[in-house]
């Protein structure tokens, strides 16, 4: 039988309480280029993971003590281990097939063992390891390049908001001042930028923990939109924000993720915005009358060019770029990093047509767990 040449000497361990059995399934694989190991029981077996990972376990199903049903319940429970192709071998028959897989089992196989069908299933068993591997170690080395770009990148944009403050403070020329204005500007960009492909990152690994924090409302919008102001009057945009009646005053959230989305929102409308139009902000929030729990809504409406039908199920997926407006740059992790911060929170962000033109971003946020009194 032909196999897939894998990147290494693949490592198979066999638990099997009769060392005989051990013999017949060495015999049919002593042909393929694998390493094989022994134990005699299932305890002996998680003893061994503790050590050493294999990249397939073959186990018979009936064994003293432990089983291999039971072996199987540990593995998967262990993050460590979980990953491990196992492929249970008995002689209950194929009734048993769902107790296997139920247990944690990849695969079954009956005794007396095939040999054609164990090497088959072998092979099929260890070529899914190795994708798992390959995939794995792909996105360590993304998650490396992300950390190593993001370290990179944070120095020198530190240097230049710092200069620029300093500088900010002394008397200088109208267009020198103008010109340190964009500059400054353009550094908080760049730090957006940084910190939104950080963030993009650990929550594709898993790993984005939200930071609870009480903030109120109106403060955080007026302090992101603050921000926007001075490109909005180059390019005579008005950005008016609506608070409505009843808004609460606080609300619980990671703030400077919320503040992200926003601010990407409100980017995005001034790229479409054509000249001498206006964006809107408009923020509500209700109390859910039987969990008493706050949603906090608001949606960024702009009057440009809006975004065809057949666009809006994709433009929240990564690196969708539909155009580029006014010759403005784009990433294209804008509206996917929005997407994955507001379901961290457990809400939902959409877009539907402004009337009689342009876009409106919708989003949805339920508080954050409330904190103790004393946050």
């Amino acid at each position: 039988m032909s196999y897939p040449a894998f990147p290494r000497t693949p490592h198979i361990l066999i638990v099997d309480d009769e060392p005989d059995n051990f013999d017949v399934i060495e015999g049919f694989l002593f042909t393929e280029d694998y390493q094989l190991s022994y134990v005699g029981s299932a305890q002996n077996a998680l003893a061994r993971l503790e050590k050493h990972l294999p990249d397939l376990i073959l186990i018979d199903a009936m064994m003293p003590v432990m089983d291999g049903f039971g072996f199987c319940r540990h593995v998967r429970k262990n993050p460590q281990w979980q990953h491990i192709p196992v492929i249970m071998i008995t002689a209950l028959g194929s009734d048993y097939l769902a107790d296997c897989l139920a247990s944690g089992a990849d695969d079954f196989l009956a005794k007396p063992i095939n040999k054609v069908e164990l090497r088959a299933r072998v092979i099929s068993m260890l070529r899914i390891k190795f994708q798992y591997d390959a995939l794995k170690n792909s996105r360590q080395l993304r998650n490396d390049l992300t950390d190593m770009v993001v370290h990179d990148f944070t120095n020198p944009i530190t240097t230049l908001l710092l200069q620029t403050e300093i500088l900010n403070r002394m008397e200088l020329p109208e267009k020198v001042a103008q010109g340190l204005t964009r500059i400054r500007r353009a550094a908080r960009v760049l730090d957006g930028l940084r910190n939104d492909f950080l963030t993009y990152g650990r929550a594709e690994a898993g790993s984005l923990t939200l930071q609870k924090q009480c903030f109120v409302v109106r403060e955080w919008v007026e302090d992101v939109v603050a921000d926007f102001q001075d490109l909005a009057r180059s390019r005579k945009v008005e950005i008016q924000i609506v608070f409505a009646d009843g808004l609460l005053e606080t609300f619980t959230g990671d703030r400077p993720l919320l503040a992200r989305v926003l601010n990407n929102l409100l980017t995005n409308a001034l790229k479409f915005s054509p000249f001498q139009t206006a964006i809107e902000i408009a923020l509500t929030s209700t109390i859910e009358p039987v969990s008493g729990n706050a949603l906090l809504r608001f949606a960024v409406k702009d009057w440009g060019q809006g975004i065809p039908n057949e666009k809006k199920d994709s433009i929240f997926q990564k690196y969708s770029i539909d155009q580029k407006p006014f010759n403005l740059p784009q990433t294209g992790l804008g509206l996917t990093f929005c997407k994955m911060v507001v379901e961290a929170h457990g809400g939902e962000i959409s877009v539907v047509d402004n009337q009689p033109t342009g876009t409106i971003f919708q989003v949805e946020v339920p508080a954050l767990a409330a904190l103790p009194q004393n946050f």
